[in-house]
């Protein structure tokens, strides 16, 4: 993973998060994120009862797309297309517990027995920098 991926992943806390729903329709939530970076995984934290959670508590994969970044100011952004689960395993669940409360310690209140655990896994990603001219774009 470049670099630079690495860099907006740690600046940034916040995303839009689009699911594929079972009916084939998108579902856009706006949620913070914790990632591991090898091999990468984006971990967000959930209830069970949220609209994105529709196609996942079959515990099958849905296609997902997790975006950051760009403002008027900074023009930098980060898109990926993957795949998104709810994580099932007590053990990975525990190394997700430990990554995201460790970058949001406050969030722990948000926990409850109705909670769960999301991984995204990236197939594609694109970082744009509109900055310099000509504009850096790195992809997978």
């Amino acid at each position: 993973m470049d670099n630079k991926v690495i860099d907006i992943l740690n600046k940034e806390r916040s995303c839009a998060l689009s699911i594929s729903l079972s009916d084939n329709t998108p579902h856009t939530s706006c949620m913070v994120f914790a990632y591991k970076k090898d091999p990468l995984e984006i971990y967000f934290l959930t209830d069970k009862d949220s609209k994105k959670m529709e196609p996942l508590l079959n515990g099958l994969p849905a296609k997902a797309s997790f975006v950051l970044g760009f403002d008027e100011k900074n023009m930098i952004t980060l898109q990926t297309d993957g795949e998104i689960r709810m994580e099932e395993d007590r053990g990975k669940i525990e190394e997700i517990r430990k990554i995201y409360f460790e970058k949001y310690p406050d969030h722990k209140r948000y926990e409850n027995e109705g909670s769960c655990y999301l991984v995204f896994t990236p197939i594609w990603w694109r970082y744009t920098d509109f900055n310099p001219v000509p504009n850096l774009i790195i992809s997978s």
